[in-house]
């Protein structure tokens, strides 16, 4: 009996870590976050929930002569990396053949092959240094999410656990726009985003798999015919630290960026200060509440008609955007 167990334990680490097999999972109803859209939207928001909780199509239809409401969709989900954006847009392309502008939220912390953790299917990914490490040095977090042995010799439960069978279909309220309330929260500690976000960078760096498929994601827009927009969300607190404490993390990934995107338009920033964002304007240290988000839409896309014409430079330092009130 327990030469079988072993026999059985040794298959499926061959077959998860050594083949294609847990691509399967894209089968299931995993990453298809446009699923509830049933017209050909012209505008789509697309990334994680800075992207779902931070853009209101009302309020880019508000200041629209060209788009309506109804051709305004956003698709940011919580924790949607590029990969499963660029997987929702393949599963939804035949919707999205008559887009004309496409924005992409670009969180710089998701880029880290340290966020690999937080995905479901990109978790497989780790390797066997990586997870010691967060055996070793972030236990507590793996116990809050009952990760209590090390799942590099256990493919087979990521996997499990990355196929969605059921996943209830979004009812589409207020375009995919998810406002949240604002609520008390504690601001960002130094220290903390290396800590959490790359630290150690030798062990955790900056995943090209990730940007190669945000690159294969804006360039499949942009052979279509339509025009693909990088955006910064303002934070709280969160952009000083990154600026002080992730510029060499920031160096590495624009590099990356540049090198696979190209030239690319980028709007917004992470600096709050330039939108004259309040402390109710947020939900949490990284999150605007629904009148942050509001007021964020509006700001940039004020002149969303004007859209079409802008034009595509090398992307620099994403803590430079908005930096001293500038550009």
């Amino acid at each position: 009996m327990i030469e079988i167990i072993i026999l059985l334990v040794l298959l499926q680490f061959i077959m998860l870590r050594y083949s294609s097999i847990h691509k399967l999972a894209l089968y299931t109803r995993l990453y298809d976050y446009a699923k509830w859209i049933k017209s050909n939207p012209k505008i789509l928001i697309m990334g994680s929930s800075h992207a779902r909780n931070h853009i209101n199509p009302k309020y880019i239809a508000s200041q629209s002569s060209r788009y309506k409401i109804n051709e305004i969709f956003n698709i940011g989900a919580g924790a949607a990396s590029p990969y499963a954006m660029y997987i929702t847009y393949k599963k939804n392309s035949i919707k999205f053949k008559n887009l004309d502008l496409v924005y992409y939220d670009l969180s710089p912390h998701m880029l880290s092959e340290k966020y690999f953790m937080y995905l479901k299917y990109e978790k497989i990914f780790l390797n066997y240094k990586q997870w010691n490490y967060f055996m070793k040095f972030h236990s507590s977090y793996l116990k809050k999410y009952h990760i209590n042995i090390n799942l590099y010799f256990f493919p087979i439960i990521i996997f499990i656990y990355s196929c969605e069978f059921s996943r209830k279909i979004f009812s589409g309220r207020n375009n995919g726009f998810d406002p949240l309330n604002h609520k008390k929260f504690v601001s960002t500690q130094p220290n903390t985003l290396k800590k959490y976000i790359y630290e150690p960078y030798e062990v955790f760096p900056i995943s090209e798999f990730q940007i190669k498929h945000l690159a294969k994601l804006k360039h499949e827009i942009e052979n279509n015919g339509s025009k693909f927009i990088l955006f910064l969300s303002p934070t709280y607190s969160w952009y000083e630290f990154y600026k002080k404490e992730l510029s060499q993390y920031d160096d590495k990934l624009i590099k990356l960026l540049n090198m696979h995107l190209g030239n690319t338009i980028v709007l917004g920033s992470l600096n709050s200060d330039i939108y004259n964002l309040e402390y109710n304007s947020f939900y949490d240290d990284t999150h605007l509440s629904e009148k942050g988000a509001n007021n964020f839409t509006r700001n940039i896309f004020h002149d969303i008609d004007k859209h079409n014409n802008l034009e595509a430079i090398e992307i620099k330092n994403l803590y430079k955007y908005g930096e001293n009130n500038g550009s």
